[in-house]
């Protein structure tokens, strides 16, 4: 698979994320509109969930920014509650989208923060491996080090926190451990995870699993 993942005519990747500003002034959304747009550089299919106040503000810059790469709904809260609801109705849209538009066996669906703008330039190494048929998942992982030294220090406590706190209760759970394992992802991924796969020329590692 090339680093220009896939146009909409064959599409078998699609990356899906959910937003919410105040405003299109707020800090973040800068961030959201580099990573439409460099989704439509590398022939990404993005949909996104949005809950904004302004959502008819926020789905237009957001998906003139993506160039018909991106397609902005806005969340619908009868049916889908939260930020977990949000991400349920995103992966439910980008399972229309592969059923319309995809020719191959294999397709992937891939969440990133908004935020997260540089994990679309390596997408196409992501889901090698489950398009390959190695994996049903892959979870890529920061290095602590270049986290700390490239991100707020305020998100990189707040965030090894919120790890710690999690971790810590899938370890309570003991013989539940796949139940909790199964609710943190929003019941939407296999149970059953087979490799590990390192990505190459990106501090992070891919690791099958979501827990240790």
């Amino acid at each position: 698979m090339s680093s220009s993942a896939t146009s909409s005519s064959d599409c078998c990747v699609v990356l899906v994320t959910v937003t919410h500003y105040p405003n299109t002034a707020d800090i973040r959304f800068p961030l959201a509109l580099e990573l439409c747009q460099l989704a439509a550089t590398k022939l990404i299919q993005t949909v996104i969930v949005d809950d904004s106040p302004d959502h008819p503000a926020v789905r237009n810059a957001l998906e003139e920014a993506g160039k018909g790469h991106v397609k902005v709904y806005q969340q619908d809260k009868a049916i889908y509650q939260g930020k977990g609801g949000a991400l349920r109705q995103a992966i439910q849209k980008a399972r229309e989208l592969l059923d319309t538009n995809n020719n191959n066996d294999k397709t992937a669906i891939c969440f990133a923060e908004p935020e997260k703008v540089d994990i679309a330039n390596h997408l196409h190494l992501i889901v090698r491996p489950i398009l390959d048929g190695s994996t049903d998942i892959v979870v890529p992982t920061r290095s602590d080090q270049l986290f700390q030294q490239t991100y707020p220090i305020e998100q990189y406590h707040s965030e090894n926190f919120a790890n710690l706190h999690f971790n810590s209760l899938a370890q309570q759970s003991k013989g539940s451990r796949r139940k909790m394992q199964n609710r943190l992802i929003g019941c939407l991924v296999p149970l059953h995870f087979e490799v590990v796969w390192q990505i190459r020329g990106w501090p992070t590692q891919a690791r099958a699993g979501m827990l240790k």
